[in-house]
């Protein structure tokens, strides 16, 4: 067991509300500040405005889904097979209504259908995210493995994709038992460019293993 390491996408703000981002994020910066120092001190009033900052923050960011033209569930054929399955597999003290559920189900982005999904996702399993760990093995000692542990703007994206390229084509990296690493390597080249294209970046973030034991280690 040990640390894992995955490239998250990071949010993109909609043009139209650039603005009520930096004025929101001044005021949460401003609250989180406070409760990190005395978080016994601050008023009920203040812990819900500062989640109704964070929801209003989430409105002025334009999702992945959305961004990739993700199909809706409801399109997927045999949609509602599926959604009821889910509907059944839920404690029943949530006590849904089927239809509510069904119709709340239905305008859930398919995930299976997005261009964007990784083949390689991290231990969370969100299918846009995308699993590094492999990298440190495949590229080791090399300024690639270094550069990915930082936050990456789409142009840089472009530009470690296209050295990624010219480490696979002339098949300068490591071997790794039970993964073929070139297609490792062609996946993080269409990933990137992928979500670079559409706008947003990607951010390293790191997972304890010891706390998902049942995910595949690789």
């Amino acid at each position: 067991m040990g640390e894992r390491i995955e490239w998250e996408l990071v949010p993109r703000v909609r043009p139209d509300r650039q603005d009520a981002v930096e004025e929101l994020a001044a005021q949460i910066l401003h609250l989180d500040a406070a409760l990190e120092l005395a978080r016994n001190q601050l008023s009920e009033e203040d812990e819900e405005r500062l989640l109704d900052l964070h929801v209003r923050m989430a409105d002025c960011l334009l999702s992945p889904c959305e961004a990739a033209k993700t199909p809706l569930l409801r399109v997927r054929e045999r949609w509602r097979e599926l959604a009821a399955s889910a509907l059944a597999s839920l404690p029943q003290s949530e006590g849904l209504d089927e239809e509510s559920f069904f119709s709340l189900m239905g305008q859930q982005h398919d995930c299976s259908m997005c261009d964007g999904k990784s083949s390689f996702p991290g231990v969370s399993g969100v299918p846009c995210e995308f699993n590094l760990t492999p990298l440190a093995r495949i590229l080791p000692q090399d300024e690639l493995w270094e550069a990915a542990q930082f936050e990456l703007l789409p142009e840089e994206m472009v530009s470690f994709a296209s050295e990624v390229e010219t480490r696979r084509r002339t098949a300068t990296f490591a071997d790794v038992g039970g993964l073929d690493a070139t297609a490792y390597l062609a996946e993080i080249e269409r990933y990137l460019r992928f979500w670079a294209h559409l706008g947003f970046g990607v951010a390293p973030a790191y997972v304890d293993e010891a706390k998902d034991v049942d995910k595949d280690p690789s």
